[in-house]
């Protein structure tokens, strides 16, 4: 299946819904230590992705990034995906953020209805009803507590990094803060469960594009 994006919708209406979703029990988000990371980002189709490997590389978790320009890498929508495999199943879990106006291209057109319009400042987060794409504005208090502008200003900073250094290569390929900030919240099991617990993380969902082939 093919990922060309992120999954993001908001719920500004849907109260009720929301309020059955927070009531499902947190399952098991728990993932072994982020190691190395892989960005690789296209400035022409303004993508990217960031490849997540434990301390054995494999890609249990990545960020599926849609840039807002060609010229400006600012991430406008984020797509989390966690691959979570046990002895007996295996779970592919995303969550979409996104930032300003709703990128249509990260979706599927037959999933969009009725778009917001957000403001340049605005942070959203999308989920799925009856397969439709929802748009719920992400206010100051869970912004700060789902470490959600964490992740935009780590995302953003390790794709300027890794643009950069197409075109001028670094001597050294130490991890820089941007990757330290971004390991670090991906450590931390209470993020995941924040976004699951307001609704944001839940199994995959046919109605975004996402960028890599499983």
């Amino acid at each position: 299946m093919k990922h060309v994006a992120v999954f993001a919708a908001l719920l500004l209406s849907f109260a009720g819904h929301s309020q059955a979703q927070n009531n499902q029990p947190v399952p098991d988000l728990s993932l072994e230590k982020a190691g190395g990371m892989g960005i690789s980002y296209s400035k022409e189709q303004r993508i990217g992705q960031i490849l997540v490997g434990n301390q054995e590389n494999k890609i249990q978790q990545y960020f599926d990034v849609w840039g807002k320009s060609p010229k400006d890498h600012s991430p406008v929508v984020i797509t989390y995906a966690l691959d979570k495999r046990t002895a007996k199943a295996r779970t592919f879990y995303t969550a979409t953020f996104g930032k300003g106006p709703v990128e249509r291209n990260a979706f599927n057109p037959s999933c969009l209805s009725d778009v917001p319009d957000f403001k340049d400042s605005d942070y959203w987060a999308a989920t799925i009803t009856d397969g439709r794409v929802q748009f719920e504005a992400v206010d100051e208090q869970a912004l700060n507590d789902a470490a959600i502008k964490v992740m935009f200003r780590s995302v953003k900073g390790s794709i300027q990094r890794a643009v950069f250094e197409s075109v001028r290569p670094m001597a050294s390929r130490a991890p820089y803060d941007d990757q330290r900030i971004l390991a670090d919240l991906l450590n931390k099991e209470e993020n995941r469960k924040a976004w699951y617990t307001r609704g944001w993380l839940r199994p995959e969902n046919r109605c975004v594009r996402y960028l890599q082939t499983r």
